[in-house]
């Protein structure tokens, strides 16, 4: 975007929005967007954190508060929440949809009802908390995706709703939704007796890599429940995370995601060296491990590879005897569960295992088995196995080809692969470059992108801060550079050397001279 009146970037960003129109079209960049309608979200106190916008021609983009009454087109960190949620927590029934359209049409007919944000496929593990004790009816899409999306819901509220019921309306046409039944004479009345008449939905059978005597036996030793009182929870102390990684890996089931041949085998294995000889991580001090024992399974390479990419890493070092690695492992529906297990038990010492990849161990699904619930099923048991014995399962696994605006929706597979997991990790670095960045999120671990740089000579990745932080102070770094080299520039000449627009290198300069890096003379700046 450029004023040739000379106005800056955030002034002509701003007039662009107030007009309705989005600043960064996606697609044909010659294309105009229009917003034709917005879906505020809000949390729990009503605070607004997020807009969903449809916009024409047809697509959805969605948008957080820049602080200063501007947008944001970017949804980095922000926390995720139901459609209408201070609603859904003042009622005690509740209707799920598939969209926000759907939502606001039931809202007309003074029924309760929520979705998620982007569709079909998209809910996330974590709203179940906003469902405990309610009456929750899911009205489906009449399609695939719509039926998929209805059961994964299901078995995500299963068990903390006080009841599940799945009703699919009468004579909605093909891909019809519950708008196009409400447009065709549908009531509240009528609605209301169809959720009475539906059954409850019932959780499906024990994942299929449990023996029926494992799942008895499970069954069998299950607790009864048992209530804990608000008084009685505060008055609990609850042990610290342990961290295998300080303030990157806890114990658990972790989740490392990242496209082919980008690192992440060097990474885990980085991570590897560094617990089994206490040294260590990333490069950095502070990152500092206890040394316990490790699990490697390079189950796509072979102990001929291990051994050089060790060497790099080591520099002459000997290699840590407390490091165990195995090229082969049977799917854990075959033994390899169990066997993991007896390792644990023959290794009290062990706090690491690394699975190098996903898809050489987890087991395939029967075509009658939902995709969700089966992935779900699988990372349930890696991450039951890790809090059972106190260690860390990290597992390597590829994300998809497409970008996606929220980093987790980017691994490869449905949303329970990212919902079974403790902790996600996605790892993303240009095809040839040194640099790359490191998205974490998790239930212990605060949100964040970090910096990273590979050194492919001594097959080490190297911490170099926070993502945002390190961006700008790169881009600064080479600015100075280009002035020290070449002398006093203008704006345009230095955007020109760079290959950048020249708005954000104004702006960037601007701030530069603020903090007294430069100065500018009549428009040119140079270096103090």
């Amino acid at each position: 975007m450029k004023c040739h009146g000379g106005c800056d970037y955030d002034r002509v960003k701003a007039a662009i929005e107030a007009l309705g129109l989005d600043p960064w079209p996606r697609g044909n960049s010659n294309r105009e967007y229009r917003i034709i309608k917005i879906y505020d979200y809000f949390d729990q106190g009503g605070k607004p954190v997020f807009q969903v916008c449809r916009l024409e021609p047809k697509s959805f983009r969605q948008r957080r508060p820049d602080g200063k009454g501007g947008w944001i087109w970017k949804m980095d960190g922000v926390p995720r929440v139901p459609y209408r949620l201070p609603e859904v927590l003042q009622a005690e029934e509740v209707a799920v949809v598939e969209g926000e359209k759907d939502a606001d049409a039931l809202s007309t007919l003074g029924v309760i009802a929520t979705c998620n944000p982007g569709g079909a496929g998209k809910w996330r593990t974590e709203f179940r908390e906003f469902f405990r004790g309610k009456k929750v009816v899911i009205l489906p899409d009449n399609d695939e995706p719509g039926r998929a999306h209805a059961q994964n819901v299901a078995l995500n509220l299963h068990g903390v709703a006080a009841v599940v019921k799945l009703v699919e309306l009468p004579g909605l046409p093909d891909k019809g939704d519950v708008s196009d039944w409400i447009k065709a004479g549908g009531t509240k009345e009528q609605l209301l007796l169809l959720a009475e008449k539906a059954p409850e939905w019932k959780a499906p059978e024990t994942p299929k890599f449990l023996t029926p005597q494992a799942a008895a036996s499970q069954a069998k030793a299950a607790p009864a429940i048992r209530f804990v009182s608000g008084k009685e929870l505060e008055a609990l102390n609850f042990p610290e995370p342990v961290w295998i990684i300080p303030g990157l890996i806890t114990e658990g089931y972790v989740l490392l995601a990242g496209r082919p041949k980008l690192g992440k085998s060097w990474l885990g294995l980085c991570l590897a060296v560094a617990v089994a000889t206490g040294g260590c991580a990333l490069g950095k001090g502070e990152l500092r491990v206890v040394q316990g024992e490790v699990l490697y399974l390079a189950l796509e390479d072979r102990l001929r590879r291990i051994k050089n990419r060790l060497g790099k890493i080591l520099c002459g070092s000997p290699f840590p005897e407390n490091l165990l690695i195995a090229e082969s492992w049977q799917r854990l529906d075959k033994g390899g569960l169990d066997d993991l297990k007896e390792f644990f038990k023959a290794h009290d010492g062990c706090r690491l295992v690394v699975i190098d990849t996903l898809a050489k161990v987890r087991p395939p699904r029967a075509k009658n088995r939902d995709p969700y619930e089966w992935d779900m099923a699988v990372g349930g048991a890696l991450q039951s196995l890790a809090n059972q014995f106190r260690v860390s399962i990290l597992v390597v696994h590829h994300t998809r080809k497409a970008e996606a605006d929220d980093p987790l929706d980017s691994v490869s597979g449905t949303t329970g692969i990212t919902g079974a997991a403790d902790a996600v990790m996605i790892l993303k670095r240009g095809r040839g470059q040194a640099d790359g960045t490191l998205t974490l999120a998790g239930r212990d671990i605060e949100e964040q992108e970090l910096a990273l740089k590979f050194h492919p000579q001594e097959g080490a990745w190297e911490l170099l801060g926070d993502a945002a932080e390190y961006a700008k102070s790169k881009e600064r770094q080479e600015i100075i550079k280009i002035l020290r080299e070449n002398g006093p520039k203008t704006p345009k000449e230095i955007a020109d050397l760079l290959e950048k627009k020249q708005s954000n290198i104004k702006v960037l300069l601007w701030k530069m001279v603020k903090d007294g890096e430069v100065k500018s003379v009549d428009g040119v700046y140079e270096v103090i």
